[in-house]
C-alpha cells in the first residue's frame, strides 16, 4: 500500500507516484533511511500544498519561480530516495 500524500500539482504526477512506490520499497529494505526520506518528502509536499492553495493569488512571475522551485525540490528528494534504495539493495547483494 502506498503512503497517502497531499495532492500537489507543481510536479509530475507519474514521477511522484514512482517516487512514492520507491519510498515504500525503501521502508522494507532500509527502515532508518525511509524514516528520514519520508519526513523530508512529507515536509516538501506539505509546503507545496500550501503554495497551491495561494497560487491563484500570485503573479505569473512568482508562480514560474515557485513552480520550478518545488519541482526541483520534489525531484531532488525523489532522486535521493532512489539513490538510497539502490544503495541499500546493492549492499544486500554484496553481503551474499
Amino acid at each position: 500500500m502506498l503512503p497517502t500524500r497531499p495532492e500537489v500539482s507543481v510536479g509530475n504526477d507519474a514521477a511522484l507516484y514512482t517516487c512514492m512506490k520507491e519510498l515504500n520499497a525503501l521502508q522494507q529494505v532500509a527502515p532508518a533511511a525511509y524514516q528520514s526520506k519520508n519526513a523530508e518528502l512529507n515536509q516538501i509536499l506539505a509546503q507545496a500544498k500550501l503554495y497551491t492553495q495561494v497560487r491563484a493569488n500570485l503573479s505569473s512571475e512568482i508562480n514560474g519561480i515557485l513552480d520550478s522551485g518545488y519541482q526541483y525540490r520534489i525531484g531532488k528528494t525523489c532522486n535521493d530516495i532512489r539513490t538510497a534504495l539502490t544503495q541499500a539493495l546493492v549492499e544486500r547483494v554484496e553481503k551474499i
